[in-house]
């Protein structure tokens, strides 16, 4: 039976625009994990979306020294504020899988990461 996912997001321009989306995502699994990435020690977060994610949210305690690198890409990503992709065609832009996620804490305190995954339990077979 699948669950639903609510998100809201609102961007306000100080004297300019409001954009607000908000909707409603069925999936059928979902994960919240919590993890302390401590200084200069990569950390490996296994999230199992493969290739049926439907919704990738990540925070962090602080922004300041964060990266990360999905499954064995080289592409360094920096997570300089909250990373929200909704929909498999905005997850896909991190590669054909999101197994792995690898953290990398270049400051000198720990940083508590935050992810919620949404996904299908059985993706459809790869076209």
């Amino acid at each position: 039976m699948p669950t639903t996912i609510t998100y809201n997001f609102t961007a306000n321009v100080s004297g300019g625009p409001s954009i607000t989306a908000s909707n409603t995502i069925d999936v059928e699994a979902y994960d919240h994990i919590e993890v302390t990435v401590p200084s200069s020690t990569p950390t490996t977060v296994n999230v199992q979306p493969g290739s049926g994610g439907l919704l990738l949210i990540i925070t962090a305690s602080t922004y300041s020294s964060v990266t990360y690198t999905v499954d064995s890409s080289s592409t360094v990503v920096t997570l300089d504020g909250p990373h929200i992709l909704v929909g498999a065609g905005a997850i896909a832009l991190l590669g054909a899988t999101q197994n792995d996620l690898i953290f990398t804490n270049g400051g000198s305190e720990d940083i508590t990461v935050s992810i919620l995954v949404g996904r299908d339990a059985t993706p459809p077979p790869p076209p």
